[in-house]
C-alpha cells in the first residue's frame, strides 16, 4: 500500500469514527421494539391519542410475554423526541404483573397530557418499557416515533 493510499484509508477511517461520536444518540426507532429477560418480554405500544373533558392525552399500552410462569414489575414511560434530550410525556407508571406461561398481558396503560414542546411543529412522541423479573431489569424498549399535533 503506498503512502497515499494509506493516509486516505487512515482519513477515511478517521472521518466515519469522528462522525459516529459528534453525530448525536440514536433515536427511538434505532432502539429495540422489544426486550427480553429472565423468561419473559415486554412491548411498547405506540402512543394514541385521546381527548377527556377538553384535554388532550397521550396513551400507551404496554404488553409482556411469559415463555414460563413470572410474576414482575414493569416501568413505561412516553416520550417526546427532542434529538438531543426527550421531555416526557407521562411520569413513569409501574405495575406488578403475574403471568402464566405461554400468556401475552396488556399490563399496563399509562396516561399523560399531551403538551405542545416544539411550540407549533408536530411532536414525535413513542413510549418506552422495561420489565423487571427476580430483581433483573431488561434493557428499554421503543416503540417508533407517531408524528402528532397536541
Amino acid at each position: 500500500m503506498n503512502v497515499i493510499t494509506k493516509r486516505f484509508a487512515m482519513s477515511v477511517f478517521a472521518a466515519l469514527v469522528l462522525s459516529s461520536a459528534f453525530l448525536g444518540r440514536p433515536g427511538p426507532a434505532a432502539a429495540a421494539t422489544e426486550a427480553s429477560v429472565n423468561g419473559c418480554t415486554v412491548t411498547p405500544a405506540s402512543p394514541y391519542l385521546a381527548w377527556v373533558d377538553g384535554v388532550k392525552y397521550a396513551y400507551a399500552n404496554v404488553y409482556v410475554y411469559c415463555w414460563v410462569s413470572r410474576t414482575g414489575i414493569v416501568n413505561a414511560q412516553i416520550m417526546e423526541d427532542d434529538g438531543v434530550s426527550d421531555d416526557a410525556v407521562s411520569g413513569l407508571g409501574s405495575a406488578s404483573f403475574s403471568i402464566f406461561a405461554g400468556q401475552t398481558r396488556k399490563v399496563l396503560t399509562i396516561r399523560g397530557r399531551c403538551s405542545n414542546f416544539d411550540f407549533g411543529s408536530a411532536e414525535e412522541l413513542y413510549n418506552k418499557a422495561r420489565i423487571n423479573i427476580g430483581g433483573l431489569n431488561s434493557a428499554w424498549a421503543n416503540t417508533s416515533n407517531v408524528s402528532t399535533t397536541c
